[in-house]
């Protein structure tokens, strides 16, 4: 797409370009970038990639594709960039997943923190508890008392050691309400559950629940936050809901091939920075439930390791692992 074109779409506010100098200075030496997405096309990462894509291929002069490859948890892309050749034109769009792979999967075919180079993260979203329209419940108090005095519920998880599997279990052993894992390939097969009343609950990403919630498919019980979600300003958090405070934030980030090189990472991270310049975009990201967030390589790395670190701990504590 041509500069001209993505002015005057309103995805970039002018002046969202780097000038050619700046792109020189970069050192960009391949003709077009891949984002290779480790999902399927249609979720959460899905929806934020796409427009980031679209914004940065504008700001770097160069075409950047999309490419989803799910499978094994967000491993198949991860070894897929891992052992890509870091020329700058091959990068992981992933997130927490990936900090919590090396403690539930028993082989990993890369190591995580020496073949992944982190370039920057670009969003995080909360969590929302969702709840199916088939149980009586409507906060999550009720929610929680229901539960208690059935013996339990069923909650879905968009697979085993998923932040949605690590989340429930957290809030399980805070509340004491039995809860019992149903694993699916994706969380997009136990949201349809959910509203069919299948499972009773799921701890789910604002972009895969908001559209659910607005057409009152699924009842919103509590945003797993500080603060209440301005997409959500009705939903109370779960502390205001009466229970110990429950924080469960997926973040999303960038991250380049084993070596390489320091000048592509900064000026990748600095590309996003320039993107997210466009209120077009910020706008898209709010309506997703989605906060930007930009940092440097080094900020991102030091973040990246200490989720490794904290994930790593509460996968050993829950006792999860990989099917």
């Amino acid at each position: 797409m041509k500069r001209r074109d993505l002015l005057a779409s309103g995805l970039l506010a002018a002046p969202p370009l780097l000038s050619r100098d700046a792109r020189a200075a970069v050192g960009w030496p391949v003709p077009r970038l891949a984002m290779i997405v480790s999902a399927a096309a249609g979720g959460s990462i899905d929806a934020l990639i796409r427009p980031l894509a679209e914004g940065l291929q504008g700001v770097l002069g160069r075409p950047v594709v999309v490419d989803n490859r799910g499978g094994s948890g967000g491993m198949l892309a991860a070894d897929y960039v891992a052992k890509a050749q870091p020329d700058g034109g091959v990068f992981l769009c992933g997130g927490i997943p990936h900090a919590i792979i090396p403690a539930i999967y028993p082989r990993v075919p890369y190591d995580t923190e020496r073949d992944l180079t982190p370039v920057t993260r670009f969003a995080q979203i909360a969590h929302v508890i969702i709840a199916s329209p088939k149980q009586p419940a409507r906060n999550l108090r009720d929610f929680v008392a229901w539960a208690k005095a059935k013996g339990g519920a069923n909650y879905g998880t968009g697979g085993a050691g998923t932040v949605h599997h690590l989340g429930a279990e957290q809030f399980a052993a805070a509340t004491g309400v039995p809860l019992t894992a149903v694993h699916y390939r994706g969380s997009g097969p136990a949201v349809t559950d959910l509203m069919a009343g299948s499972i009773d609950v799921m701890f789910e990403t604002m972009p895969s629940a908001l559209s659910q919630i607005r057409a009152d498919n699924v009842i919103p019980l509590a945003v797993c936050a500080a603060r209440r979600s301005p997409t959500l300003p009705a939903v109370p958090t779960v502390a205001e809901a009466g229970f110990a405070p429950l924080e469960l934030t997926t973040w999303y980030g960038l991250f380049g091939p084993k070596n390489l090189p320091g000048d592509l990472a900064t000026g990748l991270s600095d590309a996003v920075g320039e993107a997210f310049r466009s209120e077009r975009l910020r706008a898209t990201y709010a309506g997703l439930g989605a906060e930007v967030v930009t940092e440097t390589p080094a900020a991102f790395a030091a973040f990246f390791g200490a989720e490794i670190g904290r994930w790593g701990l509460i996968a050993r504590r829950v006792g999860a692992r990989a099917e």
